[in-house]
């Protein structure tokens, strides 16, 4: 019993130093090429908590560069109330890392994109809440271009009004908003009310089950449902999906079912789903207002 125990931890010794013999340096190899911000500024649209900023080499070059960069400082500007407030750095605006590497030279990809580059990744966790948010970063280290300073600005995209009647195929919905910002949209088959929530210019339904109906023989009561309506990719068939909330894209004057409607019921007599004549409409249709 002792031998065994003495081979195992010889064993255990000899796995502890093949282990160390194989360990390696990850650390990028950088040079000396100066690296800048590809922009001076951004003035874009404030439509993703995700923000890329690139920042590029000032030419080609056989190993990577080290880009380090300071937050100068930025401001918000709130949607309920248009007031103003800093932009904290950690808390309003999230930086993946201060420091980036920009990769060596690749004809592969940045023969047709220019020098080689990389993105700046920041996050901001409330954006939605925002009116616009405005900042400014700074490169730093010794090895720098002519473009060190940035300014980024992003602006809300105006928010459209919904409410109202909408045609979408053969079928009119009536859509209205409550004192606390709330959206409804009335169906013109069962009569049901569903609430939707939005973001930007984008309705989603929260609910997929609605109320009772009696619709006669031989289903008697039945339970309205308001659904998705596409295809599976697994098998190109289409069908309607009672647990996916439907997802409405308002542009002027028009709307997009991205992922179609389905409104019907399940029979308690025999299981099967039955519509209405114009109650489902497919992914990608387009409506307009009424």
């Amino acid at each position: 019993m002792k031998m065994k125990q003495i081979r195992l931890i010889i064993a255990a010794t000899a796995l502890l130093g093949l282990l160390a013999s194989c360990e390696k340096d990850f650390t990028v190899e950088t040079g000396t090429t100066p690296v800048e911000f590809v922009y001076s500024s951004i003035d874009t649209t404030l439509n993703n908590s995700y923000i890329y900023i690139p920042v590029r080499m000032t030419e080609n070059a056989s190993v990577s560069s080290l880009a380090k960069f300071e937050y100068i400082g930025g401001t918000l500007v709130k949607k309920e109330d248009n007031s103003q407030a800093e932009l904290v750095d950690g808390t309003d605006i999230i930086f993946t890392s201060k420091e980036l590497y920009v990769g060596a030279y690749d004809e592969a990809t940045d023969s047709v994109a220019g020098y080689p580059s990389n993105n700046i990744e920041a996050r901001v966790p409330n954006y939605l809440n925002y009116q616009s948010i405005t900042f400014k970063l700074q490169l730093t280290g010794e090895y720098l271009g002519q473009v060190t300073e940035m300014t980024y600005t992003a602006t809300a995209p105006t928010e459209l009004d919904m409410t109202g009647k909408w045609t979408i195929g053969s079928a009119e919905f009536e859509i209205s908003e409550d004192a606390n910002g709330n959206f409804l949209v009335k169906d013109p088959f069962f009569g049901d009310t569903w609430a939707a929530t939005r973001a930007g210019n984008t309705l989603t339904f929260t609910s997929t089950s609605g109320n009772t109906f009696n619709v006669g023989d031989p289903h008697g009561e039945v339970t309205a449902t308001f659904c998705a309506y596409h295809i599976d990719e697994s098998d190109g068939k289409v069908y309607l999906w009672p647990n996916e909330p439907c997802i409405w894209d308002f542009a002027n004057n028009s709307v997009t079912v991205t992922n179609g409607v389905f409104i019907g019921f399940e029979s308690p007599a025999d299981g099967g789903w039955y519509n209405f004549t114009g109650s489902v409409i497919d992914a990608g249709t387009v409506g307009s207002k009424s």
